[in-house]
Protein backbone atom coordinates (compact mmCIF):
# COMPACT_ATOMS: atom_id res chain seq x y z
CA UNK A 1 0.00 0.00 0.00
CA UNK A 2 0.98 3.55 -0.11
CA UNK A 3 1.91 4.85 -3.82
CA UNK A 4 -0.20 4.65 -6.81
CA UNK A 5 0.39 5.60 -10.37
CA UNK A 6 3.98 6.16 -9.39
CA UNK A 7 7.27 6.79 -12.14
CA UNK A 8 10.51 6.82 -11.37
CA UNK A 9 12.45 10.23 -11.85
CA UNK A 10 15.44 12.45 -10.65
CA UNK A 11 14.83 15.12 -8.50
CA UNK A 12 16.45 18.54 -8.33
CA UNK A 13 16.31 21.04 -5.47
CA UNK A 14 16.13 24.21 -7.59
CA UNK A 15 16.13 26.80 -4.22
CA UNK A 16 19.75 25.17 -3.05
CA UNK A 17 21.42 25.27 -6.48
CA UNK A 18 20.33 28.65 -6.67
CA UNK A 19 21.37 29.77 -3.50
CA UNK A 20 24.90 28.11 -4.22
CA UNK A 21 25.20 29.69 -7.81
CA UNK A 22 24.05 33.16 -5.68
CA UNK A 23 26.64 32.76 -3.29
CA UNK A 24 29.54 31.86 -5.45
CA UNK A 25 28.12 35.07 -8.03
CA UNK A 26 28.72 37.28 -4.98
CA UNK A 27 32.11 36.31 -3.89
CA UNK A 28 33.59 36.01 -7.25
CA UNK A 29 32.48 39.39 -8.09
CA UNK A 30 29.89 38.61 -11.58
CA UNK A 31 26.95 38.89 -9.75
CA UNK A 32 25.28 42.20 -7.51
CA UNK A 33 21.88 42.57 -6.43
CA UNK A 34 19.61 45.60 -6.45
CA UNK A 35 16.30 46.96 -7.74
CA UNK A 36 16.65 47.80 -11.21
CA UNK A 37 15.56 51.15 -11.97
CA UNK A 38 14.12 51.31 -16.08
CA UNK A 39 14.84 55.19 -16.20
CA UNK A 40 18.49 54.36 -15.35
CA UNK A 41 18.27 52.28 -18.75
CA UNK A 42 19.86 54.06 -21.87
CA UNK A 43 20.47 51.81 -24.78
CA UNK A 44 22.76 52.46 -28.19
CA UNK A 45 23.67 51.13 -31.40
CA UNK A 46 26.66 49.26 -29.78
CA UNK A 47 24.56 48.12 -26.59
CA UNK A 48 23.29 49.55 -23.42
CA UNK A 49 24.24 51.63 -19.98
CA UNK A 50 22.94 51.44 -16.64
CA UNK A 51 22.93 54.33 -14.44
CA UNK A 52 25.81 55.43 -16.21
CA UNK A 53 28.22 53.15 -14.15
CA UNK A 54 27.49 49.71 -16.26
CA UNK A 55 28.06 49.14 -20.26
CA UNK A 56 27.04 46.42 -21.89
CA UNK A 57 27.04 45.04 -25.09
CA UNK A 58 22.99 43.24 -24.65
CA UNK A 59 20.54 43.00 -21.34
CA UNK A 60 18.26 40.12 -20.75
CA UNK A 61 15.67 40.52 -19.63
CA UNK A 62 14.58 37.02 -16.81
CA UNK A 63 11.59 38.95 -15.07
CA UNK A 64 8.88 35.89 -14.91
CA UNK A 65 5.57 37.20 -14.54
CA UNK A 66 6.82 41.29 -13.62
CA UNK A 67 7.28 41.40 -17.51
CA UNK A 68 3.93 42.76 -17.69
CA UNK A 69 5.12 45.93 -15.76
CA UNK A 70 8.42 46.06 -18.18
CA UNK A 71 7.87 49.08 -20.26
CA UNK A 72 10.26 47.26 -23.34
CA UNK A 73 8.32 43.98 -23.22
CA UNK A 74 4.81 44.51 -21.53
CA UNK A 75 3.30 43.81 -24.72
CA UNK A 76 4.19 40.30 -24.62
CA UNK A 77 1.23 38.05 -24.31
CA UNK A 78 1.96 37.05 -20.91
CA UNK A 79 -0.40 36.68 -18.00
CA UNK A 80 0.45 36.03 -14.16
CA UNK A 81 -0.90 32.26 -13.32
CA UNK A 82 -1.00 31.96 -9.45
CA UNK A 83 0.34 28.42 -7.80
CA UNK A 84 0.15 26.70 -3.96
CA UNK A 85 2.32 24.19 -3.26
CA UNK A 86 2.40 21.78 0.00
CA UNK A 87 5.14 20.33 1.86
CA UNK A 88 4.15 17.45 3.92
CA UNK A 89 5.78 15.05 6.27
CA UNK A 90 4.39 11.44 5.05
CA UNK A 91 5.81 8.48 6.63
CA UNK A 92 6.34 5.48 4.78
CA UNK A 93 5.89 6.89 1.28
CA UNK A 94 9.03 5.73 -0.61
CA UNK A 95 11.63 8.31 -1.64
CA UNK A 96 12.89 6.80 -4.76
CA UNK A 97 10.40 7.87 -6.84
CA UNK A 98 8.76 11.44 -8.08
CA UNK A 99 4.59 10.49 -8.06
CA UNK A 100 2.24 12.09 -10.76
CA UNK A 101 -1.26 11.68 -10.71
CA UNK A 102 -3.30 14.88 -10.66
CA UNK A 103 -0.43 15.72 -8.43
CA UNK A 104 3.18 15.48 -8.48
CA UNK A 105 4.89 14.49 -5.68
CA UNK A 106 8.32 15.36 -5.11
CA UNK A 107 10.69 13.81 -2.28
CA UNK A 108 12.89 17.22 -0.59
CA UNK A 109 13.81 15.02 2.09
CA UNK A 110 13.72 12.58 4.97
CA UNK A 111 9.88 11.61 4.73
CA UNK A 112 9.02 14.94 3.15
CA UNK A 113 7.65 15.67 0.11
CA UNK A 114 6.39 18.88 -2.13
CA UNK A 115 2.91 18.45 -3.36
CA UNK A 116 1.72 20.85 -6.50
CA UNK A 117 0.42 22.60 -7.92
CA UNK A 118 -3.06 24.54 -8.18
CA UNK A 119 -3.80 27.18 -10.77
CA UNK A 120 -5.42 30.32 -10.65
CA UNK A 121 -6.08 33.32 -12.60
CA UNK A 122 -6.33 36.67 -11.62
CA UNK A 123 -7.65 38.44 -9.32
CA UNK A 124 -5.07 36.92 -6.69
CA UNK A 125 -5.20 36.22 -3.31
CA UNK A 126 -2.17 37.32 -1.38
CA UNK A 127 0.03 34.25 -0.26
CA UNK A 128 -0.82 30.98 0.33
CA UNK A 129 -5.08 30.30 0.90
CA UNK A 130 -7.38 27.57 2.95
CA UNK A 131 -8.58 26.81 -0.52
CA UNK A 132 -4.85 25.81 -2.28
CA UNK A 133 -4.92 23.85 0.98
CA UNK A 134 -7.43 21.80 0.85
CA UNK A 135 -7.25 21.18 -2.92
CA UNK A 136 -3.85 20.11 -2.83
CA UNK A 137 -4.29 17.99 0.54
CA UNK A 138 -7.64 16.16 -1.35
CA UNK A 139 -5.06 15.47 -4.56
CA UNK A 140 -2.65 14.21 -2.29
CA UNK A 141 -5.15 11.47 -1.15
CA UNK A 142 -5.65 10.11 -4.48
CA UNK A 143 -1.97 9.65 -4.88
CA UNK A 144 -1.50 7.86 -1.74
CA UNK A 145 -3.83 6.16 0.97
CA UNK A 146 -0.56 7.43 3.74
CA UNK A 147 -1.73 9.28 6.67
CA UNK A 148 0.52 12.70 5.86
CA UNK A 149 0.79 16.26 7.97
CA UNK A 150 1.54 19.69 6.05
CA UNK A 151 4.46 21.53 7.20
CA UNK A 152 4.49 24.53 5.28
CA UNK A 153 2.53 25.89 2.06
CA UNK A 154 4.13 28.58 -0.41
CA UNK A 155 2.55 30.72 -3.35
CA UNK A 156 4.01 31.89 -6.26
CA UNK A 157 2.99 33.29 -9.87
CA UNK A 158 3.90 31.68 -13.25
CA UNK A 159 4.03 33.89 -16.62
CA UNK A 160 1.38 31.92 -18.52
CA UNK A 161 2.18 32.23 -22.67
CA UNK A 162 -1.40 32.05 -24.87
CA UNK A 163 -0.16 29.41 -26.41
CA UNK A 164 2.02 27.58 -23.75
CA UNK A 165 5.21 28.18 -25.11
CA UNK A 166 8.37 30.56 -23.68
CA UNK A 167 9.53 33.61 -25.48
CA UNK A 168 12.57 34.17 -25.98
CA UNK A 169 14.80 36.49 -28.44
CA UNK A 170 15.54 40.05 -28.89
CA UNK A 171 13.30 43.07 -29.04
CA UNK A 172 12.01 43.73 -32.52
CA UNK A 173 13.12 47.30 -32.02
CA UNK A 174 16.11 47.92 -29.38
CA UNK A 175 18.06 44.84 -30.62
CA UNK A 176 20.55 45.62 -27.49
CA UNK A 177 17.78 44.20 -25.69
CA UNK A 178 16.36 40.24 -25.23
CA UNK A 179 13.75 38.82 -23.51
CA UNK A 180 14.22 34.97 -21.97
CA UNK A 181 11.00 34.12 -19.92
CA UNK A 182 7.21 32.61 -20.46
CA UNK A 183 7.66 29.35 -19.41
CA UNK A 184 4.81 28.87 -17.41
CA UNK A 185 4.90 25.89 -15.01
CA UNK A 186 7.82 24.26 -17.18
CA UNK A 187 11.02 26.41 -16.31
CA UNK A 188 12.78 23.90 -14.53
CA UNK A 189 12.64 21.72 -17.80
CA UNK A 190 12.59 24.34 -19.94
CA UNK A 191 14.84 27.31 -18.54
CA UNK A 192 18.59 25.71 -18.68
CA UNK A 193 18.15 24.54 -22.18
CA UNK A 194 16.64 27.65 -23.84
CA UNK A 195 18.59 30.17 -21.96
CA UNK A 196 21.89 27.90 -23.57
CA UNK A 197 20.13 28.52 -26.51
CA UNK A 198 20.37 32.28 -26.35
CA UNK A 199 23.51 32.22 -25.11
CA UNK A 200 24.42 30.85 -28.63
CA UNK A 201 22.25 33.24 -30.25
CA UNK A 202 24.28 36.11 -28.84
CA UNK A 203 27.38 34.50 -29.73
CA UNK A 204 25.94 33.80 -33.43
CA UNK A 205 26.65 29.96 -32.65
CA UNK A 206 22.78 29.09 -33.12
CA UNK A 207 19.24 30.44 -34.27
CA UNK A 208 16.48 30.73 -32.09
CA UNK A 209 14.09 28.16 -32.77
CA UNK A 210 10.97 29.60 -34.55
CA UNK A 211 8.58 28.19 -31.92
CA UNK A 212 9.70 29.67 -28.81
CA UNK A 213 11.29 32.63 -30.78
CA UNK A 214 8.89 35.76 -29.54
CA UNK A 215 8.99 37.25 -32.83
CA UNK A 216 5.86 35.27 -33.50
CA UNK A 217 4.16 37.56 -31.38
CA UNK A 218 5.64 40.79 -33.07
CA UNK A 219 2.17 42.19 -34.57
CA UNK A 220 1.15 42.54 -30.68
CA UNK A 221 4.08 45.45 -30.23
CA UNK A 222 2.11 48.78 -29.88
CA UNK A 223 3.41 51.54 -33.23
CA UNK A 224 6.01 53.36 -31.40
CA UNK A 225 7.00 51.48 -29.17
CA UNK A 226 11.05 51.78 -28.19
Amino acid sequence: MGARGCSTAGTWRCASLLAVLAAEGMRDGWLRTERFDWAKLGTDADGATYAGQVRARHVICCEGAAVVRNPYFSWLPITPNQGEVLDVECPGLSPDQVLNRGAYVVPVGPERFRVGATYRWPPFTEGPTAVGREELAARLTVVTDLPFAVVGQRAGVRPAVRDRRPLLGPHPVVPSLSFCGGYGSKGVMLAPRLAVLLADWLEDRAEIWPDVSLLRYNALQPVGVS
